[in-house]
């Protein structure tokens, strides 16, 4: 069995209450007051009450005030307010409605209309609950979906890379390596106040969307031979230039992705990345030999963190350098492989990016190479 929906009458004039418990009562429980004060208190207890009838004028506290009281409290914020007055003058009506009043009623009460307006006024809150909850349960199926796509475009971007990497004698750890690399340099840009267009506050998840896209750097390496990629001493100059050429090849993958699945955030991103992480700031790298802040910001993150990899990694042909050596490398190519403001980062973080090394390393070789601190190499 349905409760009567519950309505709160305060009106200094007990005939004015008499007259609306004869005609509503029937369909709902009526509590009354005839002294507004003791009203007030009651607002903040429970029940809460499905609507409001309230009395403009009334000693001690009046109904405008009594209404204002309602919309401040977040229990009753929502809950429909009908004024009753024998005030008739627009200028009344208006600061009622400003101070949250859903409706407002000429006294003497007129039954049948005022059974309509709080008939109207009830169905209508309770038509807004619906749909307010519908939006949230909307929202939450979104955010589901979101979290689910997410999650395949995440697991898509590690295989993809992973198979590159995997062709390229590379352990599957490089990627995550230089994903955590890239995080950790742009967040000490932003310490720094360094490129503002890093700024979490401002652009939440730009950090993440570019050490996510960073991943595929490499993507273009499915296209090379095997003969180049898995040669076990240095490439010749023909090979090497065989080999410049995943750049391209991951440029036109990514593109032809975004074709066929429309252009985002990350593929965009990923694009960039694959085409230019080889470029160098004095312009001495490939495959257009940009310099300076004609490199993406990205790709200059992700240039210097991918050189920092290669040089504490073992290949077929050399053995892992210490986290000294690299650090020094890289500080002796400020300005000329390297983005000057990049490299300050480097340094001031170069702890944290050895730790990441540390955990995440592919063989004895390596590791031993990164807990070497100090081999005469770092001054």
């Amino acid at each position: 069995m349905n409760e009567k929906p519950l309505i709160l009458i305060i009106d200094d004039s007990s005939a004015s209450i008499d007259l609306a418990r004869s005609f509503l009562e029937e369909d709902y429980t009526l509590e009354s007051y005839t002294d507004s004060r003791v009203g007030l208190h009651r607002i903040e207890e429970d029940p809460i009450p499905q609507l409001f009838l309230l009395d403009v004028e009334m000693p001690h506290i009046d109904g405008f005030t009594l209404c204002e009281r309602i919309r401040k409290s977040p229990r009753t914020k929502d809950v429909p307010v009908i004024f009753t007055t024998s005030l008739s003058d627009s200028r009344s009506e208006t600061l009622g409605l400003r101070l949250g009043a859903d409706d407002y009623i000429s006294k003497p009460l007129n039954p049948g209309m005022t059974r309509v307006r709080i008939r109207q006024q009830l169905e209508l809150r309770k038509a807004q609950k619906e749909l307010r909850n519908q939006t949230r349960e909307l929202e939450k199926i979104v955010q589901e979906r979101t979290m689910e796509t997410n999650l395949v475009q995440d697991v898509t971007i590690e295989c993809m890379a992973t198979l590159a990497e995997k062709r390229d004698n590379d352990g599957g750890l490089h990627i995550t390596r230089i994903s955590d690399y890239i995080k950790i340099l742009a967040l000490q840009l932003v310490v720094d106040g360094e490129f503002p267009e890093l700024d979490p506050e401002r652009y939440p998840g730009r950090i993440n969307m570019i050490a996510k896209s960073a991943m595929l750097h490499d993507i273009g390496k499915v296209g090379i031979p095997d003969r180049v990629l898995q040669k076990k001493e240095e490439l010749t100059e023909e090979e090497f230039e065989l080999l410049k050429n995943h750049t391209v090849l991951g440029r036109d993958a990514l593109l032809a992705a975004e074709r066929e699945l429309g252009t985002t955030s990350y593929l965009s991103l990923a694009r960039g990345i694959a085409y230019s992480h080889h470029e160098r700031w004095d312009g001495s790298g490939y495959p257009d030999g940009l310099s300076g802040e004609d490199i993406p910001l990205a790709s200059r993150l992700m240039g210097l963190a991918d050189v920092y990899d290669n040089l504490i990694t073992s290949k077929s042909f050399r053995q892992s350098q210490s986290h000294n050596r690299a650090v020094k490398f890289i500080r002796d190519n400020r300005g000329s492989l390297f983005d000057p403001r990049i490299v300050d980062a480097f340094m001031k973080s170069e702890e944290k990016i050895r730790l990441v090394a540390l955990e995440n390393y592919d063989d004895e070789d390596q590791r031993t190479a990164l807990e070497i601190l100090y081999d005469g190499m770092a001054s």
